[in-house]
């Protein structure tokens, strides 16, 4: 029987698999619940790009009615040095008019049960509904290991961001307040006496693809129980170059023939604001380097501020973010929580240890 056809059935509402075919109505789901504008291409480069066959997109209805969606977007990490199918958790959607009782439990394992046919080895995720994840999706939660920093990069457009912002004029103020402290402190951590770089030459794209491997190679001799998205030339080209969200900068910093270091970032120009999606390196001396030219080029567009998103338990993130204290960025920790639920991987203790988990923005490129 043809998967899509497999469908549940219970007197109150049917689950079932979509494809691209139920976009429209998945689309319009999400855009109604969320107050958004998402569009199809969006939705089809999520899920349909780079693994079509390997996704796993729920849904429920209530007769002709979309009353809940699950999307499983197929992600390949490197676990144990074993390249492992997983799917990240998006699209977690219940009609309001719905909630209570456990239709929302059904429709995840309904998504589970699926996502396991699919060969998927566990599902993992952020979100800030803590007890639900925990309580009644039974996984693993953990609300303290996700961190957020941010630099003023100018300060006037930082403000200005802060002031069109719909939040309480108590947290503006603040913000406006953290922002004028922080982009003082910046100036002068920016301008502190900096690294010299000899040899070094950054590039902004990479020379081969097998460079990225070698250098999580020799990152794995510090940290050798990470884990990592799989950096194969396929992902990247979906996850930076083919993003329907955001236009990329990419940079790769090398020493010779050896490549020590890259960072994935952009800068909304209308917004002000931009974010450090992906920031890899060696040494502090090539960290220093490539968050500089970051700035700088915040600076030159005159970006309000610049944030980075990480797992602050990991010791390699812990070190990012640490550099990026002493060049005046500020750490607070973020409202999401990382999520995990084993299905298949035979080391529950390797993957529950949130410790092993290599995760920056370049993890968050769902809805």
């Amino acid at each position: 029987m043809d998967e899509k056809s497999e469908i549940d059935e219970t007197p109150e509402y049917q689950m079932k698999l979509a494809d691209s075919t139920d976009a429209e109505i998945v689309i319009g789901f999400h855009n109604k619940i969320h107050n958004d504008n998402r569009e199809l291409e969006q939705w089809k480069w999520e899920y349909e790009t780079t693994h079509p066959n390997n996704y796993v997109f729920s849904i429920m209805l209530d007769g002709d009615r979309i009353i809940g969606s699950q999307g499983m977007i197929p992600i390949y990490l490197n676990i144990k040095n074993q390249k492992i199918l997983t799917g990240k958790s998006e699209n977690s959607i219940l009609d309001p008019e719905y909630r209570g009782g456990t239709k929302f439990q059904d429709l995840y394992e309904f998504a589970m049960d699926n996502c396991a046919k699919k060969g998927m080895a566990l599902i993992w995720g952020f979100t800030p509904a803590v007890k639900v994840w925990r309580n009644k999706l039974n996984f693993l939660v953990d609300p303290d290991c996700m961190f957020e920093s941010i630099s003023i990069t100018n300060m006037s457009s930082a403000i200005s961001n802060f002031k069109n912002t719909d939040w309480p004029t108590k947290r503006k103020l603040a913000l406006s307040i953290a922002a004028i402290i922080s982009s003082v402190n910046s100036f002068f951590r920016y301008h502190s006496k900096g690294v010299k770089g000899d040899g070094i030459i950054i590039e902004p794209k990479m020379r081969d693809n097998s460079d990225i491997k070698t250098l999580f190679a020799r990152l794995k001799e510090k940290s050798p129980n990470l884990i990592f998205i799989e950096p194969t030339a396929e992902y990247l080209a979906w996850r930076l170059k083919d993003n329907p969200n955001n236009d990329y900068i990419t940079l790769f910093l090398y020493k010779g023939s050896e490549l020590r270091g890259y960072c994935y970032f952009y800068l909304d120009k209308e917004k002000k604001s931009g974010e450090i999606t992906d920031i890899t390196y060696l040494d502090e001396e090539t960290g220093t380097i490539l968050l500089k030219r970051i700035l700088a080029e915040a600076r030159q567009h005159k970006i309000g501020y610049i944030s980075f998103y990480g797992n602050v338990k990991n010791q390699l993130i812990s070190s990012v973010f640490d550099l990026q204290k002493r060049l005046g960025f500020i750490k607070k920790k973020h409202m999401n929580a990382f999520v995990l639920r084993n299905i298949a991987f035979e080391d529950e203790k390797h993957i529950s240890a949130v410790e092993n988990w290599y995760m920056n923005g370049l993890w968050t490129e769902g809805f």
